[in-house]
Formats: C-alpha cells, structure tokens, sequence
C-alpha cells in the first residue's frame, strides 16, 4: 500500500510517517530528505518552500531566519547566510539586495538608507563655482567691444575716449592692438587696427598712418585684439591672471578631495571623471 502525499515509510515498517521539519519525502516515499539552502518545511510538509524575502535558511530547516538590519541573503551561498551591505550602499524594499546610493549621498556598511554627502556636495559647488568664474571672466574680456564717446586730437595725437574704463594695462615699450570702428571717419574706419597706449583709464592713444588729418567723432567701438583682450587687461591683475588662479583653484579642491576619499564610491568616481572632463575642456 503505497503512502498518502507527505508521508513515508521504510519497507520493514508497516505504517506511515510524516517527515519532521526541514525534511520532506523524496519521491519513493521511503525515506525523508534534507531541505536545501534557502528552503524549509513545517513537519508534515510535502514540499520545500523558498524562504521569503530578507530570510535565510541552512540545509534541514523548519524555518527561516529574518537577515539582522543592513543585511540581505547571499544568493551567492543560496540564501544559506547574510551579508551585509557595503559603504555607499542600502537595503532593498524589498530586503532582497543592496542598492547603491545615488550621487551626493553616502552611507555607512549595513545601513538601511542613505543620506546626503554634504561634504561631497560642497566641494562640487566650490570647484564648480571657481570653474564657472575661471571661464566667466574669460568669456566677458574675449573680444568684447567698449563705446567710444569722443575721437579727438590733443597736441598732434589722436586721443580715443570711452564711455567705460578700457582695463587696458601697458607694459613699458609696448603698445596694444585694438580694433576701431563705426567712428564714422573714412581713415579710422579703414584702417580699423591700431596701436594704443593708455593715457588713463579711459583715453587712449592711437597711432595712425597720418596723424596730420581732422578728425573728430563722438561715436563708435572699440575692441582690444586676442590675446592682449585676455593677457593685458584687467586691474590689477590680468584676466588670464585670474582665470588661471581660479582654474588651479578648481584642480586644488578635486584633488585633496579625492585624497581625503570623498571620490571613494563608484557613483563619486564618475562624478570626479566629469568634473575633470569639464576642467580639461574649459582649460
């Protein structure tokens, strides 16, 4: 006579038997078997069952042991043990896995949510804050165009005043290019490229082919030609000055973060990757 489902019996015995728990029959019915990793059975059943979620359970168990906070089954050693999740990682909802966290956050091994990396944070603002300034400045002085409000000559020279101080800064024996135009006078306006002095902060000095001519004009622009807008201009330091003070800056915060470790985590590291990129190219 064969067993009912869920029972067994050894070929001397004469009568049937549930198995106890974390054993089922095996398929002859004559003996029990162990539940596996990550599988039990109440006495009595005919089959393993999974452990649910956030548990474990070694070979033979009746039922699942709930995984300590910060930790989830090792689908490596089939839910036989828990691990616990790593720095910069958290618990599933579903107590299945860790997840990372995600950028600006961190959090410590076995934690069971992340929370913001003020640190981190910081030092993206500073270094982004210097970078933006580093390339703002360049940007504001590369070829940027000045109103002339009077063209004039005093005592044989031609004298250009502007509306707003031109910044130019003239280094001894030396003059700079700029561009002149719209001043409505037919020379001026054709030549267009000029050497200039500065007479003060918003005169300066041109040199033209014939200085001998009439001219006067309250109007057109003028331009200071690359590189003299960005090397030769600004008070008191040059814009290239602070643009690469601004930029050494930047490379300074990135690189005693990532000494002091706040680049440790992956989703950091590719954040750090940018904002290199981003340096290299505004460079």
């Amino acid at each position: 006579k064969r067993c009912e489902v869920g029972t067994w019996s050894s070929s001397r015995a004469g009568r049937c038997s549930t198995c106890e728990g974390g054993r089922i029959p095996d398929t002859s019915q004559v003996r029990c078997t162990l539940c596996p990793e990550g599988r039990f059975a109440v006495p009595g059943s005919e089959n393993c069952t999974d452990c649910p979620p956030g548990t474990y359970a070694l070979n033979g168990s009746w039922t699942c042991t709930p995984c300590s906070d910060g930790h989830v089954p090792d689908a490596g050693t089939n839910r036989s043990t828990c691990q616990i999740c790593s720095a910069d990682m958290f618990v599933s909802p579903d107590k299945q896995s860790c997840i990372p966290c995600i950028l600006g956050e961190k959090s410590r091994a076995g934690s069971t949510s992340c929370e913001p990396d003020y640190a981190f944070l910081s030092v993206c603002l500073t270094c982004f804050v210097a970078q933006f300034g580093a390339v703002y400045i360049l940007v504001r002085r590369f070829r940027r165009f000045q109103r002339i409000i009077d063209v004039s000559k005093v005592g044989g020279e031609v004298v250009v005043t502007m509306l707003q101080p031109h910044g130019i800064r003239n280094r001894i024996g030396d003059a700079t290019r700029v561009h002149i135009s719209g001043t409505g006078h037919f020379l001026l306006d054709r030549v267009q490229t000029f050497q200039a002095r500065a007479l003060d902060q918003h005169r300066l000095l041109l040199v033209v082919p014939d200085a001998n001519m009439e001219i006067a004009s309250s109007m057109g622009s003028c331009r200071v030609l690359f590189p003299r807008d960005i090397v030769d201009t600004a008070t008191p330091v040059p814009v290239a000055g602070m643009s690469a003070a601004l930029a050494c800056l930047a490379w300074g915060i990135i690189g005693a973060a990532y000494l002091s470790g706040e680049f440790d985590s992956r989703a950091h590291k590719r954040m750090l990757f940018m904002m290199m990129f981003i340096c290299v190219a505004a460079a």
